[in-house]
This record gives C-alpha cells, structure tokens and sequence, in this order.
C-alpha cells in the first residue's frame, strides 16, 4: 500500500513499515506500547502558495521538492483550485501511547 498524498506529489513510503519503524524506536527503549493508531485525514489548501509552503515545511513528505521541478503539478493544482476553489489531498497521521 502506497501512503496517500497531496495530488501525487507523496514521496510514496510504504505505510506499514513506516507505522512498525515508530513502534520500534519506543519498544527499542524500553518503552512499553500502551496505545497505537493511524488516521488518515483531509487536508485543504485554498492557495497553491499555502501548499508550496507546506511541501517545503514539511521536507519529510516530500523529499527534494522544488516548484521547478514539480511545476506541471502545481499548474495542474492551480487548475484544480480555480475550478473547485481547493486542493484537497489526504495527510497520514500516528498515535503511540507509551509508557516507561
């Protein structure tokens, strides 16, 4: 399974080994998993700048981002905004409850 993105613009991890790399890194230091979750939510930019921002902010999401390299996307995301008035995309969020 592919983790979902922002209009194809993900780095494409895959989810499960990203969820067990997280609840290792507790376990490995003597933490014990009281709690776990994922979600996968909505996500809605009004503006392409707001998203430019967001790719840049968040680099971990999209690993070596630039707008030249990715401008026919983000014509296309334009596109999108002026037709619907958003972009929305899906954003992949954890929970980890742990106690020592």
């Amino acid at each position: 399974m592919t983790c979902p993105g922002i209009t194809g613009l993900s780095s494409g991890n895959t989810c499960g080994m990203i969820w067990r790399f997280w609840t290792m890194i507790p376990e490995a230091a003597g933490f014990r998993i009281l709690r776990g979750g994922e979600a996968f939510r909505p996500i809605l930019f009004y503006d392409a700048g707001a998203f430019v921002w967001f790719a840049r902010v968040i680099e971990w999401e999209f690993p070596g981002f630039s707008v030249d390299r990715c401008f026919d996307r983000l014509l296309a995301m334009q596109e999108e905004l002026e037709k619907t008035g958003r972009i929305q995309g899906t954003i992949h969020r954890y929970l980890i409850l742990a106690q020592k």
